[in-house]
């Protein structure tokens, strides 16, 4: 990722980038391609380079897959909007669903982005094209725009990239069947994984265990647990008046509804949550 970096942005800039300006924050709504585009060549050069054997590169797209998944952000925020966020709150979680990585979802786009490219061309051009015509540009001195960029890809082969960039970079359209086209380019398998609980898919929240304390990190949005009351930091001691443990969140819960006793702002209260036909923090994978 680091190395690849000599090319994308010391070289590759956005002209919000050119010159730089060490004194300010550098706003730019192209952060998934200076981060995004990096973190998917520093990846995919790995594999390609046989750095990376096939299981170990799964192993790393898919870690991107389930945090895109497990950020209810993507349907909030476009990627293109939490590029320029990206120096209002840094790097740090922020309100909870709020925005996107511009490194996860700018990897995920350039997957797209290339599996478009092989398709269209059979083959004989790919996102490596984008990057060395940018480099060109770059070293004529020409920094990078959105324009630029949609001007490129164009050229590259036939395909509506506006209508993608519409959808995908500045709208918050759901990623899955996009991803799951460019996956059959590259004839990958692309399913469903559950990475939590039974309990945690069911009632929508993420759980931490620490010495048989199970605390809430994260809730989905009008999910049973939040329509119940529960928050982020809330502890969950019981379920249906029996203590939490790994059995509970193992093993689904078959009734309607479920009592839990939590400690909430350290006050003791009883709530109840009602289990509807939907999973949360369903994720995808690929093979």
């Amino acid at each position: 990722h680091e190395l690849f970096h000599v090319w994308n942005v010391k070289y590759i800039r956005p002209k919000a980038m050119s010159p730089y300006d060490f004194t300010k924050e550098n706003y730019s709504s192209l952060g998934y391609i200076y981060e995004g585009l990096t973190t998917w060549y520093g990846d995919i050069m790995l594999f390609r380079s046989g750095v990376f054997n096939k299981e170990q590169y799964f192993k790393t797209i898919n870690e991107y897959l389930r945090r895109h998944y497990l950020n209810y952000g993507r349907f909030n925020y476009s990627v293109a909007e939490s590029s320029f966020d990206t120096w209002l709150d840094g790097y740090v979680p922020g309100v909870p669903h709020r925005k996107v990585s511009i490194y996860t979802e700018g990897c995920l786009i350039a997957f797209m982005l290339d599996a478009i490219i092989r398709e269209k061309t059979s083959h004989t051009k790919s996102l490596d094209n984008l990057i060395r015509i940018l480099y060109e540009k770059a070293l004529e001195g020409q920094p990078y725009t959105k324009a630029m960029v949609l001007e490129i890809l164009n050229s590259l082969c036939a395909y509506d990239f506006a209508g993608f960039y519409k959808k995908y970079v500045h709208g918050k359209q759901d990623f899955t069947a996009q991803l799951s086209h460019a996956a059959g380019v590259y004839q990958f398998q692309f399913s469903e994984k559950k990475y939590l609980s039974d309990f945690e898919h069911q009632y929508g929240l993420i759980l931490s265990e620490s010495n048989g304390i199970f605390t809430i990190q994260q809730t989905a949005p009008d999910s049973p647990a939040v329509k119940a009351g529960l928050l982020v930091g809330d502890q969950i001691l019981a379920v249906n008046h029996l203590r939490l443990n790994r059995k509970w969140l193992i093993n689904p819960l078959q009734e309607g509804q479920t009592e839990v006793s939590v400690f909430s702002k350290d006050v003791l209260k009883s709530m109840t949550l009602k289990r509807i036909d939907k999973s949360y923090y369903m994720a995808m994978q690929l093979s």
